[in-house]
């Protein structure tokens, strides 16, 4: 089929419409289709640790500042019970809003591997991979990438909870995605920032550690003194840091929960099934 297109004043409007449709993958034919039973295979099924983690209902705001303050990781339930996200996020929907848009990739199980490295895809072909989950090639993982800046209609679906401006001068929280297979692992790091990281599709192992046992255990060098390659899922691993008196914290982050992980406190994170999360970094 041709579209013939008489030159008049909204010529270059109408085509800069067919551009952005054509960008975003809405005028290409034949899509794929993704099941959202991703989301709920894998390891969701192994015996897996009971959460250890206080659990709440969101808190007032004055109530939140104690919670800051004590510098304690808690899951908030019903937080974001009534973003869009929860309900519109998955792959068929991400592949309608930016299928031929590029994005940095993850490559490898863990970023403090010697094998890790990044390269840059298209969504699609992100997708494509990430949905067929080869647990025989490398995985995929968009990680940490500030997608909503790149794709603004997705800021739509998502509603910053009142949390993230308390005591900081109202500065916008630093949103980053999350996108992934199962078995995608986080090593042991802190951040420099409070967190609220919201699990929107998919379930995810957090294993916390407070900042008072960083002297039990080494970090990987001087630049990367935030990074640990301890594999606190090891049972021997955990029986020395357990003789040592530290404690690990444990939680299962489900679809819809809110983690509040405290500036500089330790945790590792593994997707137990394919994933889509979004941190909300704030001071």
């Amino acid at each position: 089929m041709t579209l013939k297109m008489t030159p008049n004043k909204d010529s270059s409007n109408t085509l800069q419409y067919l551009i952005s449709l054509l960008d975003q993958g809405q005028m290409r034919s034949n899509p794929p289709t993704y099941s959202n039973d991703i989301f709920k295979a894998g390891q969701a099924t192994l015996k897996l640790p009971h959460s250890t983690v206080r659990t709440m209902n969101p808190p007032s705001l004055s109530d939140w500042l104690k919670i800051r303050n004590e510098m304690k990781p808690v899951v908030i339930k019903n937080l974001i019970s009534d973003w869009p996200a929860l309900q519109k996020w998955d792959l068929n929907y991400f592949w309608t809003v930016m299928a031929q848009r590029t994005v940095p990739i993850e490559i490898g199980k863990r970023y403090t591997d010697a094998d890790w490295g990044q390269k840059l895809l298209r969504f699609e072909d992100f997708l494509s991979k990430l949905y067929k989950g080869d647990k025989t090639k490398e995985k995929v993982y968009l990680a940490q990438h500030p997608l909503l800046e790149q794709i603004p209609q997705l800021e739509n679906d998502i509603i910053v909870p009142d949390y993230c401006y308390i005591g900081n001068n109202g500065d916008d929280a630093e949103l980053n995605a999350w996108i992934g297979p199962e078995g995608t692992i986080s090593s042991l790091h802190t951040d420099n920032k409070y967190n609220l990281f919201a699990q929107i599709k998919g379930r995810k192992l957090f294993k916390l550690i407070d900042p008072e046992y960083s002297s039990k255990f080494e970090v990987i060098d001087e630049v990367m003194f935030n990074s640990s390659r301890l594999d606190i899922e090891n049972n021997d691993v955990i029986a020395s840091l357990n003789s040592d008196d530290v404690i690990i914290e444990n939680v299962i982050l489900e679809e819809g929960d809110v983690l509040f992980i405290p500036k500089l406190y330790w945790h590792y994170v593994r997707s137990l099934t394919a994933s889509i999360s979004l941190s909300m970094w704030f001071e």
